[in-house]
């Protein structure tokens, strides 16, 4: 199943035939897809006696994997740990791995204090919208679910969601949240400089699109902060926001997969 939007991101879910869960996420430049095999037997080496062992691999689109893939996979390894029901499936393994197919070429991010740097934020956004998806394909139980945000901080406009940041210049500081389906913070990685008030009003935008009823402080719409603060986050109530908008595409595979029992 294929998912198209404007301004919102493209997603295959469970296509590929041969592992136990997957999905393929396409937006802003990169294209990542996410394989899940397991629960299946760990090897004696590597088995935990009271709960499962779970492997995160990523994989570049070219070249080989260094410093910086071992930390998006530490990153994404330390998330599943905290939502994946481990101490169900004990001594046995759970493999997650992310093939980036397609990425921008050049990944400079233009910050305000430092300068063209390289970032791999929005990498690691696509990454974690994909591990989400292809786990939930692979019917494993969890805790909870998360949506991945990402937020720039941006001079003179304010808070920018799901921003194109490699067209932005001035960018204050660039953040990747992963909220639950519940509102709670599970994710936090960020580069730049920043205050805690407008940590707070990043918090609030990705908390206000990932589920509206959930409560959070008043964020400030068409005001200021410090004379130069903007925070755009304009919204209708009827406008379907990213956090359902996953729940919706989960929800029609499933309905897809059960659509036999009504035709007996």
């Amino acid at each position: 199943m294929k998912v198209e939007e404007e301004d919102h991101p493209d997603i295959k879910f469970s296509h590929l035939n041969r592992a136990d869960g997957s999905a393929t996420y396409s937006k802003a430049g990169f294209t990542i897809i996410g394989a899940v095999n397991g629960p299946v037997e760990a090897q004696r080496r590597d088995e935990l006696a009271e709960e499962a062992v779970i492997e995160v691999t990523v994989r570049q689109a070219s070249g080989f994997g260094g410093p910086d893939d071992r930390h998006l996979e530490s990153t994404i390894h330390s998330t599943l740990r905290h939502i994946i029901l481990v101490q169900n499936f004990p001594r046995m393994l759970i493999q997650v791995t992310l093939q980036v197919v397609e990425a921008p070429k050049d990944k400079v991010v233009d910050f305000l204090d430092e300068g063209p740097t390289e970032s791999n934020l929005p990498l690691l956004h696509a990454l974690l919208q994909t591990t989400m998806l292809a786990v939930q394909s692979a019917a494993i139980p969890l805790t909870t679910t998360f949506t991945s945000f990402l937020v720039a901080n941006v001079m003179g406009f304010g808070i920018e969601m799901g921003p194109d940041v490699w067209e932005m210049e001035q960018i204050c500081s660039l953040h990747v949240l992963g909220m639950t389906s519940d509102g709670k913070l599970l994710v936090d990685s960020a580069e730049g400089v920043w205050e805690f008030e407008v940590w707070e009003l990043v918090i609030d935008a990705a908390k206000a699109e990932c589920c509206p009823s959930a409560p959070h402080t008043k964020i400030i719409e068409n005001g200021d902060y410090d004379g130069e603060m903007e925070v755009d986050v304009k919204k209708e109530e009827e406008e379907e926001n990213m956090g359902q908008k996953m729940k919706d595409v989960v929800k029609r595979e499933i309905q897809k997969e059960q659509k036999w029992k009504q035709e007996i």
